[in-house]
């Protein structure tokens, strides 16, 4: 008895093919910690953040899961190491979305 496949419906050629310049999430709420330097405490942000990439018109959708695990992924990495500037976060994102999604050409992201 084989196990039947379903098929990766992101990926399939659209009936309609056009691009499109935004896709993503929004409303991804995340505890960040701004570091100040010297002596003086750190800022600690409830942060909402917005994530997009484009997405081809050979493609019907895109994985947004991947969205989520880029923003998971920079801010464990910012556990290990202080962040300082809030763009530098936000860049740092953008890189990983372009890195999981490789058919995108650009990323957004708003926090």
């Amino acid at each position: 008895m084989g196990l039947d496949v379903l098929p990766d419906i992101q990926a399939c050629v659209p009936d309609f093919p056009f691009n499109l310049t935004r896709v993503g999430v929004t409303g991804v709420k995340k505890l960040i910690k701004i570091e100040r330097g010297g002596d003086e405490r750190p800022v600690v942000l409830i942060s909402d953040f917005e994530v997009f990439v484009d997405l081809p018109s050979d493609r019907k959708g895109a994985n947004l899961s991947r969205n989520f695990e880029a923003i998971d992924e920079v801010l464990e990495d910012a556990i290990n190491r202080p962040v300082y500037v809030i763009e530098e976060l936000c860049g740092e994102i953008a890189k990983r979305l372009l890195a999981r999604h490789e058919y995108a050409t650009r990323a957004e992201v708003k926090m």
